[in-house]
């Protein structure tokens, strides 16, 4: 059965509330600035690799902001590679 939108943001303040308080403040900041998130990591100038690096020190620090930037780099990313093929 297809969930409907209200359904899916019930699911998805759910599971965000299972995170810890950073994170939680971090998908709020990311959900709240898409536009901005878009513009600034729209073209990452990094690769795949670099971009894993980058978020594996920022999880280790518990930088939840810079983690959720970086995995909408690569999303835009491997949207461009996906859109050159």
């Amino acid at each position: 059965m297809e969930k409907n939108k209200d359904e899916m943001l019930a699911e998805l303040q759910r599971k965000i509330e299972e995170l810890p308080e950073k994170a939680q403040q971090a998908m709020y900041w990311t959900i709240t600035h898409f536009d901005f998130i878009k513009d600034m990591c729209g073209n990452p100038g990094m690769t795949n690799e670099e971009i894993e690096k980058y978020k594996k020190d920022a999880y280790a620090k518990g930088d939840y902001t810079m983690l959720a930037l970086l995995c909408a780099a690569q999303a835009f990313n491997n949207s461009s590679e996906t859109t050159e093929q």
